[in-house]
């Protein structure tokens, strides 16, 4: 029981369950021991996982929002030629109609 305390307080959650031999106090300290690191063991695992998860959707997003900056930087382009455009058509009237005149 010593051994796997040691390992435990290192972090090490890997060792087998204790063997219990008994029904007394010990018997059921070592029951609950086993109990207390097979559920830390589950959660160590279960915010593993998750945080597995966090980091693959977190890659996602950064993908996506730089398909969103792309995306808006076309959008800034395209205006700025509209700009242009729009500008240049008011330059031709204002001449059409001066040459009218």
């Amino acid at each position: 029981m010593t051994c796997q305390g040691k390992g435990g307080s290192k972090g090490d959650l890997s060792q087998p369950p204790l063997e219990q031999k008994t029904r007394d106090e010990i018997g059921l300290l070592i029951q609950s021991t086993n109990t207390v690191n097979s559920t830390l063991h589950s959660v160590l695992s279960t915010i593993h996982e998750v945080s597995e998860n966090v980091a693959a959707s977190s890659e996602e997003l950064a993908q996506s929002a730089l398909g969103v900056k792309d995306g808006a930087g076309q959008i800034a382009i395209t205006m700025t030629d509209l700009a242009d455009g729009s500008e240049s058509q008011a330059n031709s009237a204002s001449d059409l109609a001066q040459t009218l005149k």
